[in-house]
């Protein structure tokens, strides 16, 4: 009974598109009252997409076959999101293409949702979020606005769903952040410092960076190399305070190791 109750009133579309609805009316001070349109039934609908039984399973499955450089970062990342005290939250891993980045991102997403804890990936493109469960772009995540300049800022009210999951999660993926430009990660970094309150480099957030410069770099229509350069990620005085670390194992089968040897000498 009770499975038919969340299943034919909580998760169904209707329910879904009015809590969508009644989230941005409240941001508005208004509600679905107002306007004759029935009250949704609350769910948290990032909580309800995953179970956390096969997930638990996943995760440990997948972190005993993790290598030594995986293993390395899963421990350093794990430690900072067990430890609030821990000074170094933000890290970045610069790995090549098959180095097995996403395997180590699927491995975080399934041993922190098995403890029925959140965790957030998001990308730069659409492509590469679709590669982790869950996945945005970084723009639909933290709702920036457009064009993303030295005024670009985030959209999310503090008491709103969104704001209610980033200040729960245990731990943000960002994926490609080679493309990003770096005024991205001054709003980015303002959002969480408001809705963390607090000063540290984004609100105190542990938040895992990845990509490889070496592919493209962010977009700027009509500029010279140095002025795509100067946009990245890296000229931004918060990626300071990034702890790097390396991905250099090849990960990909016989087949296709060449290429990817041919790629590295290019990118190189």
């Amino acid at each position: 009974m009770i499975e038919d109750f969340v299943h034919n009133n909580v998760v169904n579309p209707e329910n879904m598109a009015l809590n969508h609805i009644q989230e941005i009316l409240k941001n508005n001070g208004s509600s679905c009252e107002n306007f004759q349109l029935p009250n949704p039934i609350p769910v948290n609908i990032y909580v309800t997409e995953y179970n956390v039984d096969e997930e638990r399973r996943r995760g440990d499955y997948l972190l005993s076959t993790l290598n030594v450089e995986q293993r390395y970062v899963y421990d350093i990342v794990m430690r900072a999101i067990d430890n609030e005290n821990e000074p170094q939250r933000l890290f970045y891993i610069d790995g090549f293409a098959g180095s097995g980045k996403t395997y180590l991102f699927n491995t975080f997403l399934s041993v922190i949702r098995g403890k029925n804890e959140m965790v957030i990936p998001c990308a730069s493109t659409g492509i590469a979020a679709t590669l982790l469960k869950g996945g945005k772009t970084y723009h639909s995540l933290f709702k920036l606005s457009i064009p993303i300049d030295d005024g670009a800022k985030s959209n999310i009210r503090g008491n709103s769903q969104a704001a209610r999951e980033l200040i729960s999660a245990k731990l943000i993926i960002w994926d490609e952040v080679s493309m990003t430009v770096g005024h991205a990660l001054t709003a980015v970094d303002k959002l969480f410092k408001d809705l963390m309150k607090n000063p540290r480099p984004f609100g105190g957030k542990v938040i895992l960076f990845a990509g490889d410069f070496r592919q493209n770099l962010s977009v700027v229509p009509h500029a010279h190399k140095a002025a795509i350069i100067e946009s990245t990620v890296k000229y931004n005085p918060i990626w300071r305070n990034v702890t790097q670390v390396k991905l250099q194992q090849n990960m990909r089968t016989a087949d296709e190791k060449e290429f990817a040897n041919w790629l590295m000498q290019l990118g190189d």
